[in-house]
């Protein structure tokens, strides 16, 4: 029996390369996996795993998305390359931490 099996997890970047797989493989060992997702549609998924919507960036949103998750894999970010990276405000990743439609 798996450590993670009938535990909740949510997932944050969820729609992400890594976070794809973290969610197969928690799936894979029997737990209860949650995505906070944005606009992007999860369909290899479909029915297995539950969606959370809101905004990383609010407190509040955070709170109740992580409020009867047992753990919490924080894997969202803002993948724009290098040279983008170096000369742009930290204040423009905020887009990145919104899982809410909008």
């Amino acid at each position: 029996m798996s450590f993670y099996n009938r535990r909740s997890v949510l997932v944050t970047g969820g729609t992400g390369l890594v976070g794809l797989h973290l969610m197969e493989e928690m799936l894979s060992r029997g737990a209860q996996v949650h995505a906070a997702v944005c606009n992007r549609p999860l369909p290899r998924f479909s029915g297995q795993i539950g969606i959370v919507r809101g905004d990383l960036t609010e407190l509040r949103d955070c709170i109740e998305a992580m409020e009867s998750m047992e753990y919490t894999f924080h894997l969202v970010a803002l993948v724009e390359g290098v040279a983008k990276t170096r000369c742009t405000s930290p204040r423009s990743y905020e887009r990145s931490l919104s899982f809410r439609p909008g």
